[in-house]
């Protein structure tokens, strides 16, 4: 995987001053769609090394995915659903993040995905596994809220465990009472059990509660540190 192309970031104060003029309004950014109309930039854009090694072979190829970028900016996504669609729109116009489009498009040497992820978007094959870049990903926007350690550190841990930033993203994705005690909706599933892999979920998320021995109860409360 390599950086393929960075888009500029625009003048935001330039766009602005100009949307204000020209629709003569004070504060254009309180406009519906604002930043997905005036202010919408691509991620930077990787490509898989599959990809790669095809503008390797036919350099012109890295014509047709600026193509590609450029109808995307667009709003041209290709073959997508009607949901898929309708989530570009929805995330382009109505989220903080362009993090979660998709588009589909066909070229002369196969089905080209474009996806966006949290930090970055990547231009892939159709039937390329990119489920350790979603996670990752997923991951790293999970370091904001709930996990405990660095996105390298866990790269570390896939290393020496494999599979076990699938078996992270499973608690991070748990739906977990709130404390009965205090609460608070910080809460952990309690396991038993310490092997290296237990330890390395304990260090990872918070949603992941280890005891040597003993189930005083099925979940723990991370602030008031009672079982329930």
């Amino acid at each position: 995987m390599r950086l393929f192309f960075k888009d500029e970031k625009p003048d935001a104060k330039e766009i602005h001053d100009g949307v204000s003029k020209a629709y003569g309004v004070k504060h254009p950014e309180q406009i519906g769609g604002y930043e997905g109309i005036f202010l919408f930039t691509l991620l930077d854009v990787y490509i898989s090394e599959r990809v790669d090694d095809v503008i390797a072979l036919s350099p012109d190829f890295s014509e047709t995915l600026n193509t590609l970028l450029v109808r995307f900016k667009k709003e041209d996504y290709g073959e997508v659903t009607k949901d898929e669609e309708w989530d570009n729109g929805e995330i382009r116009y109505l989220s903080s993040s362009p993090g979660g489009m998709l588009a589909r498009y066909n070229t002369d040497f196969g089905v080209i995905i474009y996806e966006s992820f949290f930090d970055m978007s990547l231009l892939y094959f159709e039937d390329e596994d990119v489920a350790k870049i979603r996670d990752e990903q997923n991951l790293k926007e999970k370091s904001t809220e709930t996990l405990k350690t660095s996105l390298e550190r866990l790269i570390e841990m896939e290393d020496e465990q494999p599979g076990i930033i699938e078996h992270i993203m499973y608690y991070e994705d748990m739906e977990l009472p709130p404390c009965p005690k205090c609460g608070s909706g910080n809460t952990a599933v309690v396991n038993v059990g310490i092997v290296r892999r237990t330890l390395y979920l304990a260090a990872a998320t918070r949603k992941f509660h280890l005891r040597a021995n003993g189930r005083p109860g099925d979940y723990y409360c991370n602030v008031c540190k009672s079982y329930f």
